[in-house]
């Protein structure tokens, strides 16, 4: 995905098609049931409290470099790269193909990094980007960009 946000395109709308595959291949991949009995979120919570806490001092994740980020983090945690390659995919992809396509994608990516089923997950992602655009372009005047939405705009 982070090339898309590289290459200058000639087909835009198969970028955006390509763009939109990846993320839903992901999601393929994640698809679990959410609904659990609480007593088995709660031992697995438990479980992994246990975990970190036997592990005091040591990095559970990955390392970041910085000794201070790292003590207070465990390092990395799978789901914080999650959120990580979305803003960056955000900030690569935002220009080229507008805030109102690659929000949803990046919101959908992060949902699914939380185990968030996936009709769900798209339907905050819309809602999300939705509010987001009618509060800072609208009300705030904030401009967002528009990507390949310029000229519908």
């Amino acid at each position: 995905m982070a090339q898309l946000g590289y290459d200058v395109p000639d087909d835009v709308d198969k970028a955006v098609d390509t763009a939109e595959s990846l993320v839903f291949r992901i999601a393929e991949r994640r698809i679990t049931d959410t609904m659990m009995p609480i007593h088995t979120l709660m031992d697995l919570g438990i479980d992994r409290l246990e975990q970190l806490y036997e592990n005091k001092g040591e990095i559970t994740g990955l390392q970041t470099g910085f000794r201070d980020l790292d003590n207070m983090l465990g390092g990395f945690q799978p789901s914080s790269l999650v959120i990580i390659g979305a803003v960056v995919a955000y900030i690569m992809l935002a220009d080229l193909l507008g805030f109102l396509i690659v929000a949803p994608l990046c919101l959908v990516a992060c949902f699914l990094a939380f185990r968030v089923k996936l009709s769900h997950a798209v339907l905050w992602a819309l809602a999300g980007t939705l509010v987001v655009h009618v509060t800072f372009y609208k009300l705030l005047r904030v401009p967002l960009p528009w990507g390949v939405l310029r000229p519908l705009y």
